[in-house]
């Protein structure tokens, strides 16, 4: 993609050379090319560009590795191909059509996957609202049922080092807590494998998070519900959920200490200004850190009030920069290597123009994620998904914000309001 302002001149196809920065100006489906805007990185690419019998180029000097002075006049002459030349030629835009249509494949094969990994988002919130839902009338069946959900959950983790962060595409979705409970426990569970939690810690971990906010069911719904910003009286009522959450738990079952610890301390900081007691230092479990900044980051990508809500580049910038002395600078740290520095939900602008929302980040590359590029001559349920990675010449020049781009882009990206996430092997 290219600004319309942008200097451009136009040269025939003769006279292009390796390094200059080009514009096809081609519907996508009527060249060989992945992309229409590119770099010439070879003399194959000038020969190809020439079989599309272009009368003319466009050429972005200021994009280019070369100057146009530097370019010499013999630059592809006007001499006809031979015949065994044509044939190479063919042969050469043949392989890049069908590498292409190898492109088209696996982004259609990624978004029947996005389809999928909806679906499983989906079936995990419904089981933990039937589960909160049933803690009050049935304990017994409800904690056997927490306790398989995060067997399952935790068996995706076990003994994996290599992650994909998946973003949930949630279409006519409103957000609920169930969501939220859904994004910590995922969240949580990453970053407990990440520090090489134990087998059996991975599971207290997992439970303490997907019961974390049990105690808000004693809420007054008015307050539990509320969309906008709440008053010092209703924060104050709200607060008294992580005690509520313990108090319910130790009534259900003798739960395990560490399960009730997470439930009462995740909103408990470092520096003791955290609620409900204003713990310190050690005296905050070890899991439960993990859940205060799991929770903290969700509630500042997901708020009650929408127009609060942050990009996931600035929310982990926010517990970098702003919560140093209320989080485990450590887990911090752990939690923005998993995501990348690029989280997915983030809407990027790469160096050839484009605009693109990062759809899965890899623990193994938290520079080249996999990102949904808008190409608006592709419908948007075709768009070109690519692992950056594959493209070691394309690059992400920066997050973008919301209004830094166009409403068509966002609709066309599938830019959710709300950010839901699942995690995968990527062996799997």
């Amino acid at each position: 993609m290219t600004h319309p302002s942008e200097e451009k001149i136009y040269l025939p196809p003769e006279k292009l050379a390796v390094g200059l920065y080009i514009d096809l100006e081609l519907g996508w489906m009527d060249h060989p090319f992945t992309f229409s805007s590119f770099k010439i990185k070879s003399d194959k690419d000038i020969r190809i560009i020439k079989s599309l019998k272009l009368k003319k180029v466009a050429v972005f000097p200021d994009r280019s590795d070369v100057l146009m002075l530097d370019i010499p006049e013999e630059a592809g002459s006007d001499q006809t191909d031979s015949a065994e030349d044509e044939q190479e030629n063919q042969a050469l835009e043949q392989a890049l059509w069908d590498e292409k249509q190898q492109q088209q494949e696996k982004s259609r094969l990624f978004h029947q996957k996005r389809r999928e990994i909806a679906r499983k988002y989906n079936e995990t919130s419904s089981q933990i609202k039937q589960v909160t839902g049933d803690l009050r009338n049935r304990p017994a069946n409800a904690i056997h049922d927490i306790d398989q959900i995060v067997t399952e959950l935790a068996e995706t983790f076990d003994h994996n080092q290599d992650m994909l962060t998946q973003l949930v595409n949630l279409e006519n979705t409103d957000f609920s807590d169930f969501n939220h409970i859904t994004n910590v426990t995922m969240l949580s569970l990453m970053l407990g494998s990440a520090i090489g939690l134990s087998e059996n810690d991975m599971k207290l971990l997992g439970s303490g998070a997907l019961l974390h906010d049990i105690g808000k069911i004693d809420v007054p719904g008015g307050i539990r519900n509320k969309r906008t910003a709440l008053t010092s009286a209703e924060q104050e009522i709200l607060k008294r959920h992580t005690q509520y959450g313990r108090k319910l738990i130790e009534r259900t079952k003798s739960m395990n200490a560490e399960i009730l610890n997470i439930i009462e301390q995740h909103h408990e900081y470092l520096d003791g200004s955290g609620y409900p007691k204003g713990l310190k230092g050690d005296q905050i479990s070890r899991l439960a850190r993990i859940v205060v900044i799991t929770n903290l980051y969700d509630n500042l990508c997901n708020p009650a009030d929408i127009a609060a809500a942050m990009t996931p580049k600035m929310a982990l910038a926010r517990m970098y920069h702003h919560y140093q002395d209320k989080l485990d600078r450590g887990l911090v740290e752990q939690l923005i290597s998993l995501l990348g520095v690029y989280p997915p939900g983030s809407v990027v602008l790469l160096n050839d123009d484009s605009i693109a929302l990062v759809v899965s980040a890899a623990s193994n590359a938290r520079l080249a994620p996999t990102v949904l590029i808008h190409n608006p001559d592709i419908p948007k349920e075709q768009a070109p998904v690519i692992n950056l990675q594959d493209y070691p010449d394309l690059k992400i020049i920066e997050a973008l914000g919301p209004g830094e781009f166009p409403p068509e882009i966002h609709h066309y990206l599938g830019v959710q309001d709300r950010l839901n996430y699942l995690a995968e092997s990527m062996t799997q």
